[in-house]
């Protein structure tokens, strides 16, 4: 009989729930389209300190989100990364739901 590999979260790296990415506390501690943005590039937009982010892709370290940000923000330039708290997130979507 052959044995199944275990996958494990691609955030925590714990075993992840069949069927998924990631495990149960990471999709209950994450938003989804935060989730997504780990392993699917593409244009999402969050709500934070007031403004608009508008990034294609993040990772995340322990409390931390690292953005890489689509368009200029403030005096970060398109292109870039930045990083804010998990918590600082008020609000995040695909950019095809914002209007």
């Amino acid at each position: 009989m052959m044995m199944q590999e275990k996958t494990l979260c691609k955030l925590c790296r714990d075993e992840a729930d069949e069927l998924e990415d990631f495990c149960t506390e990471c999709m209950c501690k994450v938003p989804g389209f935060l989730l997504e943005a780990l392993t699917v590039e593409a244009h999402y937009v969050l709500g934070a300190f007031g403004d608009v982010l508008d990034f294609t892709s993040a990772s995340i370290q322990g409390d931390w989100v690292t953005l890489f940000l689509s368009r200029d923000w403030r005096s970060v330039e398109s292109g870039k990364s930045m990083q804010i708290k998990l918590t600082d997130i008020d609000w995040l979507t695909v950019k095809e739901n914002f209007k």
